[in-house]
């Protein structure tokens, strides 16, 4: 073997040796980078999850009730703190009142009501006489959302 034939060969098998070095390197930076896509796949599919989840939120209403009291006049307040409308709500007194506070013309002319937008309110007028001692009256609320679903609320409020 000739002197050029030996550096042609060790030419040739250092090539071959850093070819070898590049391709185990480059399969190990594909395999992270594989791992790499399917983490930021899993996390763009739970942002489009949050997403879709927070635009069904805005569709929703959130109809509250409390007891207020001006001056010798009590009223409950139907309130909607949500971001959407709510339409056809629907107010009435639980099974387990003892008392009956709804003034019935009143209640008769705003029940069922037919629409709040975003933190708007009405009231209901209420006559707690004196002698009266339940202090926490029990209201269910039911209302229509913008998406077309009915949301019910159970609420104890206390005068």
């Amino acid at each position: 073997m000739t002197i050029y034939e030996f550096v042609s060969s060790s030419i040739a098998l250092i090539a071959s040796i850093i070819s070898i070095v590049a391709l185990v390197r480059t399969r190990k930076n594909t395999h992270r980078l594989i791992e790499l896509e399917e983490v930021h796949a899993r996390l763009s599919e739970r942002q489009l999850q949050k997403m879709d989840e927070q635009d069904q939120l805005n569709l929703k209403a959130n109809v509250t009730v409390s007891l207020e009291r001006t001056g010798s006049q009590n009223r409950f307040v139907v309130e909607n703190s949500g971001p959407a409308t709510a339409s056809n709500i629907h107010f009435a007194l639980g099974q387990d009142n003892q008392h009956n506070p709804l003034v019935s013309g009143d209640y008769d002319k705003k029940s069922p009501y037919p629409a709040l937008n975003r933190n708007e309110s009405y009231f209901l007028l209420a006559s707690i006489p004196r002698k009266v001692t339940q202090m926490v009256y029990d209201i269910d609320v039911r209302w229509l959302n913008e998406d077309g679903s009915q949301t019910k609320r159970k609420y104890a409020v206390s005068r």
